[in-house]
């Protein structure tokens, strides 16, 4: 072999080495973005994870609540009931709960019903603005 032949066998191998070489240090480089990146996703999902941990907490508070707030409910709907069927049965002698009855047209329930609830006053406030002469 000649000297030429040696120094572009050596030029290639050197070539061939150096984008070797070039290729290692550009795929570490893609390797330590990508950790980057794969870091920070992690963190963004533990965040979500967190947050939904919080939801999930303040569903369950709010479900309990809401139990709580259902019994509050049951009880004054009771108290109210009782009430309301003790006013109709004052009503039958007194004269000022028999003008309360008669003025909201409260009666209890019809006796074939399960309950001996009292009936919700009907109408509401559209029949009083009747009564009062105005209109919606």
């Amino acid at each position: 072999m000649s000297v030429k032949s040696d120094w572009v066998s050596q030029f290639s191998l050197g070539s061939l080495a150096f984008a070797a070489v070039f290729f290692v240090a550009g795929q570490l480089r893609m390797a330590a973005v990508d950790r980057t990146i794969i870091k920070a996703q992690a963190i963004s999902l533990e965040a979500v994870l967190n947050d939904l941990k919080r939801v999930k907490a303040s569903e369950e508070e709010m479900v309990a609540n809401r139990e709580e707030a259902v019994k509050s409910a049951r009880q004054s709907e009771s108290i109210y009931a009782a009430f309301l069927t003790e006013l109709v049965a004052l009503s039958k002698s007194d004269l000022d709960a028999q003008a309360i009855t008669q003025k909201w047209e409260i009666r209890l329930a019809e006796p074939s019903s399960a309950t001996t609830e009292a009936a919700p006053a009907s109408g509401g406030t559209e029949d009083v603005s009747k009564k009062n002469g105005s209109s919606k």
